[in-house]
């Protein structure tokens, strides 16, 4: 009766901490994708308004569009310098209506993108969970709280610094996606060229940081998952691998870039196949 109470107990206990701990996993991830909504929640920098920032960024941007729009129709279509002459000037015409779009609308659009990657996580940890798995962890608490050997807590205390590197890691992440989004309206010049230009290097870069955030979190999940179910080893290799998300999201989901052409293309049929094996 006693042993049932306290079993029952402690599978409860142990039900809310996996809950919460996926929620705490959530708000990292927050903070990787949403970096000024949690510097302006939090007042980590008191009075800054980053919608007046994102106004005077976009003021630039627009004018730095119509300069270029001028620029390079000056070059095409009167000196015949750069491109076809006899190219259709709607072309560029169009990629400038898609740059003053994008550049007007995207922190609007911002929100929406990245929570597709919130979602995903969110339901990545959601299936991650099981009753096994707390049953697990019920039945090895008490032993690893009572009978942890030194060897033992040396390898937490290594897993707790990886930690503490890794929320290093995706605040780093937040930062770097926070001035991708307030640049995205100045690399949109590039899409008046042909290419893409500054802005295709944007974009990739930020699916790169939004894949990477995902992946830490949902490895940090197992590591922790390892971690209480008694395989700190194995929670601490997790871990490692964690912190090399953005190597992994560069390595198997992107192209390098350098060089071009048939290469490029047989590099892309490499990776693709890389991901299948």
């Amino acid at each position: 009766m006693v042993s049932g109470l306290i079993s029952s107990f402690l599978e409860d206990l142990v039900k809310d901490a996996v809950e919460q701990l996926n929620k705490f996993l959530v708000d990292l991830l927050d903070i990787a994708l949403n970096c000024q909504n949690y510097i302006t929640n939090k007042h980590l920098i008191k009075g800054l308004d980053f919608n007046k920032i994102n106004a005077v960024i976009v003021k630039y941007a627009i004018g730095l569009l119509i300069l270029k729009f001028a620029f390079k129709g000056f070059q095409i279509y009167i000196l015949q310098s750069d491109g076809d002459p006899d190219h259709d000037p709607v072309t560029i015409l169009t990629g400038f209506f898609e740059a003053v779009a994008i550049s007007v609308t995207f922190l609007g659009l911002y929100t929406p993108l990245v929570n597709i990657f919130k979602t995903f996580t969110k339901e990545i940890l959601k299936a991650m969970g099981s009753k096994e798995e707390i049953d697990a962890i019920s039945s090895q608490l008490i032993v690893s709280l009572i009978g942890a050997g030194i060897t033992t807590l040396l390898l937490v205390l290594v897993f707790v610094i990886i930690v503490i590197f890794l929320y290093v890691k995706l605040i780093m992440n937040g930062a770097e996606l926070m001035v991708l989004k307030f640049a995205i309206p100045l690399t949109s010049v590039g899409l008046m060229d042909s290419d893409g230009g500054s802005f295709k290097v944007a974009g990739k870069k930020f699916l790169q940081i939004g894949f990477a955030s995902s992946l830490q979190i949902i490895l940090l999940r197992f590591a922790m998952a390892l971690l209480f179910t008694k395989h700190p080893i194995w929670a601490i290799a997790f871990g490692a691998l964690a912190l090399r998300g953005p190597q992994l999201v560069q390595d198997y989901l992107f192209i390098r870039q350098g060089g071009g052409g048939m290469s490029s293309k047989v590099q892309a049929l490499a990776n693709i196949k890389r991901i299948f094996r």
